[in-house]
């Protein structure tokens, strides 16, 4: 994974880290400022992860264009970076076999295989985030936003195993 990538992961990393001191703060332990904040991680989160996936695909496919289809690569574009879409494991792979059927099942197979439940933890961070911006409580704690946020990392970094011809290069955190 590209230098890019692994800083826009951590700023987020960084950010969680400091707002799980502030609600674990004296200061914050039982203030409604530790709802807000961690409503503001649910959608930080999940919102890096999306445009981070779309970043990968995009930045793959666009290596795929050359320098000769600009048309294919605007379309690229809209359809993909400025798109709306959750990124749920379901939409990822849906991305994935417009593309390359092969890719979308490697995808799938890696997942599967993966020891932790990092598929329903990203598409559990995508619920909770749902659930704040149609003003429902958000019932998580950081700690669980925080190990949400670390799986769908690791489903970035299958995702972009896949796509390229890179292996893993994610430096993976302890959630302690």
């Amino acid at each position: 994974m590209n230098s890019d990538l692994i800083n826009n992961i951590n700023e987020v990393r960084n950010e969680l880290k400091e707002i799980k001191k502030e609600i674990n703060s004296e200061r914050h332990k039982l203030s409604k400022i530790s709802k807000h904040l961690t409503n503001y991680s649910v959608v930080r989160a999940s919102g890096r992860i999306e445009i981070l996936f779309k970043k990968i695909l995009f930045d793959r496919l666009k290596l795929d264009c050359g320098t000769s289809h600009n048309r294919i690569k605007d379309f690229i574009s809209k359809e993909i970076v400025d798109s709306s879409s959750n990124p749920t494991t379901g939409m990822i792979e849906h991305y994935l076999s417009k593309f390359d059927s092969n890719w979308n099942k490697s995808f799938s197979d890696k997942l599967k295989k993966h020891e932790n439940n990092i598929k329903s933890d990203l598409n559990s961070l995508v619920q909770l985030r749902h659930d704040v911006a149609h003003g429902n409580n958000c019932t998580a704690t950081i700690d669980t936003i925080i190990k949400y946020y670390e799986s769908g990392v690791l489903v970035l970094d299958i995702l972009d195993s896949v796509v390229s011809s890179e292996g893993s290069s994610i430096p993976i955190i302890s959630l302690s």
